[in-house]
């Protein structure tokens, strides 16, 4: 297969142009008499049917050509039988319409001239054409369009003006009813000229814009069809049914009769130059696709070697495929449309799309199955995971938990250290009260340690009890991180298709109440800490003892300031644990991940060494093998000495 590609505009003129052949001169559905332009232009759906088949066959397999799919469908053996067959039917085809365009210049502008010569020059055309390629063929064919439009513009413009049209020649419509219509179009005007859009089967591959090719050949060919329709009416009009169906060319015949102004006449040589344009491009096409599937089959890596010997064979078919121009009609009316483009255009590609079909849907289910087996793998691999993460998360949260007691029995150890350093100043301050002063100052001094004891029990129960919201608070954030970690390895994994939306709503959801809990803690925290302020400074034995004693006084203004720095160092070591933990996770998570993949390392690694050493011993057998004879020889020759 060639890399060139087509454009759809050229694959569009492609179709057009290969249509303009020999068959706008012959009769076309000549049993159906007045009612042949409604057989040509129903027939032009039963065309676009076949296109859609050929089109659907295509799909299946885009970049290679029939005759290597073929291979595929149905199996090596079956299949080259099969594109061999395609091989000679185009062969034949292109034998065919080469005698068709060498009796119709015979008959027009070369009398007398031997057929053999007028069909070999064809063939050097072709031959120079297919060497070039599929590419230089469509470019070809977009030049040669305006030429063709200009003829066809002309000929509706002089036709009214002859006055040979008559109205009267396609009436009575439906004179003998429905049945020679159907019967017409299924023996003969699906396969002549709609069947041959087989060969686009071979052409379709080349090309570039694959999904407009449904669209683009089923326009194409409602065009031909609507062009050959208007070109039986014409036919049918001028000559009428009788004369239509007796005639070899009868458009040779209706161009020979149009007269313009008396001086206009002789318009056949415009026939010849359109009929040369669009048999040239036919024969073009199915010489080419004979060749390249031939190229194919014998798996050439250049199919240019092949076109010479191509062209002979061609040549000498279209000498002996028949004996005159009569019988080629009626062979390729009668004998041709049952035994050759019935099989080849109809059966073969039905059963060859049916294949496929049921094929490329069991591969689909096959495909199907691996995804989902794929799938259940991935989520034991996340299972795996997320069960390792949990463990590590769970040991995060015992190591805080074990954190957490020691704190609370520092904490202890301080308030009792301090009440009975506390007990001590107050012992030490009743006794200096009693030697200096007088009985009724000597009561208030002894009941001013009692007081003090008491405020530091009350503060020492408020810190116990911010200690207790913050592990609480700590425990809550450990539970967090643990849902978004487990978050996280399931957007890694992610074993079933989940909707992004709702997985972000999730998101949002789960971070809102984070936020949430966060605020509510610190708020918390912050209303303990104003309660302890307030109750300090709402004690009046407290503020009692301030006024009377400014000794007292320095030292129960130093104990607040210490209560103070106290919290300000358990905050910093809960935020430094916290730090910590948060390393440790990550650490933690690192050598899960880490473990995991050394496994599958492993794994590999150990199923590599088994090959080597399979290796291994199998050379060292095999070298064994060879060195025994040696020292057995060596062994003799120990021994005689």
């Amino acid at each position: 297969m060639e890399k060139t590609k087509i454009d759809r505009i050229q694959f569009f003129i492609l179709i057009i142009i290969f249509h303009m052949s020999i068959y706008l001169t012959i009769p076309l559905a000549s049993g159906a008499r007045r009612d042949a332009w409604i057989v040509v232009l129903i027939s032009a759906f039963f065309g676009i049917l076949m296109f859609m088949i050929y089109y659907k066959l295509y799909t299946y397999y885009p970049t290679e050509l029939p005759s290597t799919y073929i291979n595929k469908i149905v199996g090596k053996i079956l299949g080259k039988i099969i594109s061999f067959g395609y091989i000679i039917y185009f062969i034949y085809i292109c034998s065919e319409q080469l005698r068709h365009f060498g009796d119709l210049m015979i008959t027009i502008a070369y009398l007398g001239t031997p057929i053999i010569i007028i069909n070999s020059m064809i063939l050097l055309l072709v031959i120079y054409a297919t060497i070039k390629g599929i590419e230089v063929i469509a470019r070809t064919a977009l030049l040669s369009i305006p030429v063709i439009c200009l003829i066809f513009v002309f000929w509706l413009i002089v036709l009214p003006f002859s006055e040979i049209f008559k109205i009267n020649n396609l009436q009575p419509i439906l004179e003998n009813g429905w049945g020679p219509v159907f019967s017409t179009i299924f023996t003969n005007t699906i396969y002549i000229p709609y069947g041959h859009t087989i060969v686009f089967l071979f052409i379709l591959p080349y090309l570039k814009n694959r999904k407009y090719g449904r669209t683009i050949g089923s326009l194409a060919i409602f065009t031909v069809g609507c062009i050959f329709t208007v070109n039986v009416l014409v036919n049918l009009a001028v000559l009428g049914p009788d004369l239509y169906n007796n005639t070899v060319f009868p458009l040779l015949r209706t161009v020979q009769l149009i007269r313009f102004m008396d001086f206009i006449e002789r318009l056949d040589v415009m026939l010849l130059i359109l009929i040369f344009i669009g048999n040239f491009f036919k024969i073009v096409l199915f010489f080419y696709v004979a060749v390249m599937a031939t190229k194919e089959l014998i798996n050439l890596d250049d199919y240019k070697p092949i076109v010479i010997p191509f062209a002979t064979i061609v040549l000498f078919f279209s000498m002996a495929i028949a004996s005159n121009h009569s019988e080629l009609i009626q062979v390729g009316i009668e004998t041709t449309p049952l035994y050759l483009h019935l099989p080849f255009q109809m059966i073969i590609p039905v059963i060859l799309l049916g294949i496929a079909f049921i094929r490329n849907r069991t591969k689909k289910n096959g495909s199907l199955q691996e995804k989902q087996q794929n799938q259940d793998q991935d989520y034991v691999g996340y299972n795996t995971t997320a069960n390792a993460l949990n463990n590590a998360s769970d040991e995060i949260q015992s190591n805080d938990d074990a954190s957490s007691m020691n704190q609370e029995k520092n904490n202890n150890a301080r308030t009792i250290s301090e009440e009975t350093n506390n007990n001590a100043n107050g012992n030490n301050y009743n006794q200096s009260g009693n030697s200096n002063h007088n009985g009724s100052n000597t009561n208030n001094k002894i009941n001013q340690p009692i007081e003090q004891q008491e405020a530091n029990r009350t503060s020492s129960i408020e810190h116990q009890s911010q200690h207790t919201n913050r592990t609480e608070a700590s425990v809550r954030k450990n539970e967090i991180q643990k849902n978004n970690m487990a978050n996280s390895t399931f957007e890694k994994y992610k074993p079933y298709s989940i909707d992004k939306d709702m997985a972000k709503q999730d998101n949002k959801t789960i971070g809102d109440q984070n936020k949430a809990k966060q605020n509510i803690d610190t708020t918390n925290s912050k209303q303990n800490i104003k309660k302890t302020e307030s109750s300090q400074q709402s004690n009046p034995s407290v503020q009692k003892d301030k006024i009377k004693n400014g000794k007292q006084n320095k030292k129960i203004n130093v104990e607040p300031q210490k209560s103070n720095e106290e919290t300000n160092v358990t905050i910093r070591n809960t935020r430094r644990s916290k730090r910590s933990n948060r390393k440790r996770s990550v650490r933690q998570t690192k050598k899960a991940i880490k473990l995991m993949q050394m496994v599958e390392s492993k794994q590999k690694n150990q199923n590599q060494n088994k090959n080597i050493t399979k290796v291994k011993s199998q050379s060292e057998d095999s070298a064994i093998n060879n060195q025994k004879p040696k020292q057995s020889l060596f062994i003799k020759y120990k021994g005689k000495q």
